[in-house]
């Protein structure tokens, strides 16, 4: 889930490998909505959250299995 995490959220890594706008990730959108004089908080905060959707959902499903690998170390 940590290696998942930080893949996900690989900023520079991804500005860097892409060369079209069609092949960069949904992080490199919301960068672009940060300007130098404004910002466009309403479309941010959409993206940011449609973005964060995917993660809450694989945890969500895969909850009772991250739970009894937790557990399954602490009992003998």
């Amino acid at each position: 889930m940590y290696t998942f995490i930080l893949a996900w959220n690989e900023f520079l890594f991804a500005v860097v490998l892409t060369n079209t706008i069609d092949a960069r990730p949904l992080t490199i959108g919301i960068g672009t909505l940060i300007g130098e004089y404004s910002t466009e908080w309403n479309q941010l905060m959409a993206l940011s959250f449609m973005a964060g959707i995917p993660i809450i959902l694989v945890f969500l499903f895969l909850q009772k299995y991250f739970l009894q690998g937790l557990t399954a170390g602490s009992v003998k």
